[in-house]
């Protein structure tokens, strides 16, 4: 009786387990991730320029599946005019998302002004940590190197024919995987 007790209570333990894990892997965190920056330069000719993105202190590697791209957030607007116009506004921050310049010219139907807005932050999934110590994050706008391959968002490394792999950087081999010959087999 005991037996099955702890039969019963072990399997409702386990159960509890793999449902709290499964809730985990299907309900990924979302987040809003980024911080929008606005900085003036100028160019190698001397123009005014303005630039604006959206910037992660870990650029975006942490995350994945992000909307919209906070790589094509970034955007920049550099002061251009027909030869008879003048710059009216110069290339500026209108706020951290929003750059702009306008110009005027003598007859105001060729005035123009320029406005450029990012979105930011952005929303991402929160990337699982990778598991063994030869895998590594994708990074966004590269993917996995060749003989890698990408899993929920980690660079795996493919096993080598034979069933074997090389060992990690550091020497180790991944769960399962024993020394052979510099190998992990």
């Amino acid at each position: 009786m005991k037996r099955r007790l702890l039969f019963s209570l072990a399997a409702i333990i386990l159960a509890a387990s793999a449902a709290m894990k499964l809730t985990l892997v299907i309900g990924q965190q979302r987040v809003q991730v980024g911080t929008p920056v606005c900085k003036p330069y100028t160019d190698y000719g001397g123009t005014r320029c303005v630039k604006t993105e959206c910037t992660s202190s870990d650029l975006f590697t942490s995350y994945m599946d992000c909307t919209p791209d906070p790589y094509a957030q970034n955007k920049f607007l550099c002061e251009s005019k027909l030869s008879d116009c003048r710059i009216i506004s110069e290339a500026k921050c209108l706020d951290s998302k929003t750059i702009g310049y306008g110009y005027a010219c003598p007859d105001s139907s060729r005035d123009k002004s320029f406005i450029e807005a990012i979105i930011c932050p952005v929303t991402c999934t929160k990337r699982e940590r990778c598991t063994y110590p030869e895998n590594f994050y994708l990074y966004p706008q590269t993917g996995c190197p060749s003989n890698y391959t990408n899993e929920r968002g980690c660079c795996k490394q493919q096993i080598a024919s034979g069933g074997c792999t090389t060992a990690g950087w550091d020497g180790s081999c991944p769960p399962g995987t024993y020394p052979n010959d510099g190998m992990c087999c």
